[in-house]
């Protein structure tokens, strides 16, 4: 409804993701002489709405906007431009489905947004300004009571103890590259940090028979790029910071992975301890 200036002179203009219909106009002026307004061009981006049974513009594609204002519970992939939960809506992303957004994913104030086990978030773009806290559901392997898991959060300023409360708080590890030893952390005062693998023991609850363990991530969904320092000549605890699964393959040969002299045989080292001692701890 209103014109906002970008600073802008040269002959193209690169927008970035747009979240609803926009109008663009060139204004120019040579020299003292009057600025004149070129024709509007109109960018129109449709939306469509999830109304409980069906979407009232058809099902959203990858230029639309989604906005999810009923429940939402269907085993169908969602490809949208953004995503909007609004209307006190709960939304369930069912076990091996994913969203797959070009923008922001924004969950209104008495709504919800639940990515059960192996569902996806998939968001690209360098940055998208996501709101809302989401909860993504995660299961581990059938493991014991004392056994051990490497975690990372794909959710901001996710604490530690809120994630496993029945775990022992001497029981909350950070890796330390230089000695080579884990760590331990106050997990009542320690968020996960992005990208930042933490090892934490089963709950102190947890069955002495091999049982899986839900955990559960809450917070506004983690997107964009993440750089991480690590040091060089020993081992690093890297974590996915994304709702979604990474392809390991892609992400070692991406990081150049054991693929130079230097780097000679390093690799990936994927948690995998049970209380075994014949056993390994990683596999690789």
């Amino acid at each position: 409804s209103t014109w906002s200036p970008i600073a802008n002179t040269g002959t193209t203009y690169t927008s970035g993701v747009l979240t609803q219909t926009t109008q663009f106009r060139a204004v120019v002026q040579s020299g003292l002489c009057a600025t004149a307004n070129s024709a509007p061009a109109t960018v129109t981006i449709a939306s469509t709405t999830w109304t409980g049974s069906s979407w009232d513009n058809g099902v959203p594609t990858s230029t639309m906007t989604a906005i999810i204002a009923a429940n939402y519970a269907e085993t169908a992939n969602i490809d949208a431009c953004t995503l909007t939960v609004s209307n006190n809506a709960t939304v369930t992303i069912v076990s091996g489905k994913s969203v797959t957004l070009s923008g922001a994913l924004t969950v209104e104030d008495g709504s919800s947004f639940t990515l059960n086990n192996n569902a996806n978030l998939i968001q690209s773009g360098a940055t998208n300004t996501n709101s809302g806290e989401i909860s993504v559901i995660r299961n581990t392997s059938p493991l014991k009571k004392l056994d051990y898991v490497l975690w990372s959060s794909p959710v901001a300023n996710q604490n530690l103890l809120a994630f496993s409360p029945a775990t022992l708080p001497n029981r909350f590890y950070t890796y330390n590259p230089a000695s080579d030893l884990y760590v331990s952390v106050v997990p009542s005062i320690t968020s996960f940090a992005a990208a930042t693998g933490y090892l934490i023991r089963m709950p102190d609850t947890h069955p002495t028979a091999p049982t899986a363990f839900e955990g559960t991530f809450v917070g506004v969904p983690n997107n964009g790029n993440y750089s991480l320092t690590v040091t060089d000549g020993t081992y690093n605890a890297i974590g996915n910071p994304y709702p979604t699964t990474i392809d390991a393959d892609l992400f070692i040969a991406e990081n150049n992975i054991g693929y130079d002299a230097e780097n000679s045989g390093d690799g990936l080292y994927l948690w995998r301890k049970t209380n075994n001692a014949n056993t390994s701890y990683y596999a690789t």
